[in-house]
C-alpha cells in the first residue's frame, strides 16, 4: 500500500459518525465507545488520509505515563502509515511523562506486532515504552 499524508488532530463532534463507522468496519475488538462523549469529556484524535478520518486514539494522561485506551485503525489503511502517524503524535504529548502504555488484551495481534515492532514491551499485561 503506497504512503499517504496524513496528519492527526483533534476530534471533533462532528468526526462521531465516521469514527462509528470506522469502528464497525475494524471488526469486534476495536473501541466501542460512547464517542460523544468521549471527545467531550476525555478527548480523542484522529489520523485523517485523503480528508477521511482513517484512524481514532484515545489517550488518557497520568503521571507517571500515558495510557492508550482506545487505537482503531481503518482496515483499509493498516501498512499505510496512519498507526505510526497516530503513535509519533502519542508520543510527542507523553515525552517528559515517563512513556506510553496499552493493555495488551485490548489489542489485536496485528497491533501487538506493530507496538512492538514500535518499541513497545510488554510486561504484566501492558505493553509499555519509555520515554526520555
Amino acid at each position: 500500500m503506497p504512503m499517504t499524508t496524513t496528519r492527526v488532530q483533534q476530534a471533533r463532534e462532528a468526526d462521531v459518525a465516521e469514527i462509528e463507522r470506522l469502528v464497525e468496519r475494524s471488526g469486534p475488538r476495536a473501541a466501542r465507545l460512547d464517542w460523544s462523549t468521549v471527545i467531550s469529556a476525555l478527548g480523542a484524535f484522529v489520523a485523517v488520509a485523503d480528508d477521511r478520518i482513517a484512524g481514532v486514539m484515545v489517550l488518557w494522561p497520568h503521571p507517571d505515563h500515558v495510557r492508550i485506551e482506545a487505537f482503531t485503525i481503518d482496515p483499509a489503511e493498516r501498512g499505510g502509515g496512519v498507526g505510526g502517524a497516530l503513535l509519533d503524535h502519542a508520543e510527542r504529548l507523553a515525552a517528559g511523562t515517563g512513556g506510553l502504555r496499552l493493555l495488551a488484551e485490548a489489542v489485536t495481534p496485528g497491533v501487538l506486532a506493530f507496538a512492538a515492532g514500535r518499541g513497545f514491551v510488554e510486561r504484566d499485561g501492558v505493553l509499555e515504552k519509555r520515554l526520555a
